[in-house]
């Protein structure tokens, strides 16, 4: 249930991109130079109270260490790479400017679903109100990189038509990151050397590397406790490689960007490239919050993702084929994870299948 947390309130990042702190950039006299034009626009950019994006993924390469890939597993690769390929999350957040409550309203085609969520970041309570129209999508999601969430999890129904209330103490390591972030790497910008800023016609860029976000890290992670240091350096340390080419435009007040990463998971090497692009505005729009009644804890969530009813034969199939689909990762660990996990839901002639299935795909493979 942690990890499930962090992927939730993972989209706080969003806000973060827009800024909305509706304080502009004084005007100066003085001709400034590519730096100061570049943070000054992002200044000007993050005061508006109103952005659309959109982020592309365009290539997706998936590499495993030290093993020679048999074609099953390399027909599951590509099968995987093929699915993310394509990926396209775009949206809007809007900052109501009396309330300054902000909405996060996004639309993505991820894995094949084509969904549709809001988040609500409250600003008098600081807590989080997230759709479940996104929790299955985020189950399936991270069931690839995370291996303690089943995979029958995904077929239940959850709770349709209500938003998880994420409390303002559930927040606490992620809004010591989140606080003061949009200033802060604008203020870090402003050690960058004058050469490193480029300018083509109206836009300007610079562009980001894994250098620029570790230390962009540490300032904030000087402010932070231990345990929240602990988790961004874990997060810090999956990641290989990072570009982030971004051009700001002054005068349509956009921001483009290609970014390209490699990030490690286990055994597996991730390598990413896409696009995005964002359009600031002012508004006079305002952030409708969902109704009270209409709100549901991370508890009640948690119990209704882990109390399961007994798996129906359809499900048994599922799941067989699902381990049987997973047999070149199968190794003791994941032996013992699936009996540990499955014992608790499967009726006793079930459980007794699930073992034979794993004993016979055990000993084909000699464990």
């Amino acid at each position: 249930m942690k990890k499930i947390r962090l992927i939730l309130i993972a989209f706080l990042f969003l806000l973060i991109i827009g800024g909305c702190s509706t304080k502009k950039s004084p005007s100066s006299r003085r001709k400034p130079s590519l730096r100061e034009q570049y943070i000054t626009e992002l200044k000007n950019q993050s005061g508006m109270n109103h952005q659309t994006f959109t982020i592309n993924v365009d290539d997706v390469s998936i590499g495993l260490d030290d093993k020679k890939l048999n074609d099953l597993g390399k027909s599951q690769l590509n099968n995987f790479e093929k699915r993310y390929e394509g990926l396209t999350i775009k949206g809007a957040i809007l900052q109501d400017k009396a309330s300054r409550d902000r909405q996060l309203s996004v639309e993505t085609n991820l894995l094949n679903y084509k969904t549709n969520f809001d988040l609500y970041s409250i600003n008098e309570t600081k807590d989080i109100y997230l759709s479940t129209d996104i929790t299955n999508l985020l189950i399936a999601a991270s069931m690839e990189f995370v291996d303690d969430l089943p995979v029958h999890t995904v077929k239940k129904e959850i709770v349709e038509d209500k938003y998880l209330h994420i409390q303002k103490s559930e927040l606490t390591n992620w809004k010591q990151l989140v606080d003061g972030a949009d200033e802060q790497w604008r203020t870090y910008l402003k050690t960058r050397k004058e050469g490193s800023f480029k300018k083509d016609k109206k836009e300007l860029t610079y562009s980001f590397t894994k250098k620029d976000v570790e230390r962009i890290s540490y300032f904030r992670l000087k402010e932070t406790d231990k345990k929240t240091q602990e988790m961004v350096k874990d997060v810090l340390d999956t990641i290989k490689e990072f570009t982030l080419d971004l051009r700001v435009d002054k005068a349509n007040h956009t921001r483009k960007g290609t970014f390209d990463f490699t990030f490690k998971n286990g055994k597996y090497t991730y390598s990413v490239k896409g696009k995005i692009q964002q359009q600031f505005k002012d508004s006079e729009e305002n952030v409708e919050l969902p109704e009270p009644m209409d709100l549901i804890s991370l508890d009640q969530f948690a119990a209704a993702l882990t109390t399961l009813p007994e798996p129906t034969e359809e499900e048994i199939t599922e799941i067989f084929d699902m381990i049987r689909a997973h047999q070149d990762s199968l190794d003791a660990e994941s032996i013992a994870h699936y009996q540990s996990f499955y014992r608790e839901y499967m009726n006793d002639e079930q459980f007794q299948r699930l073992n034979q299935l794993l004993d016979e795909l055990s000993g084909e493979k000699g464990i």
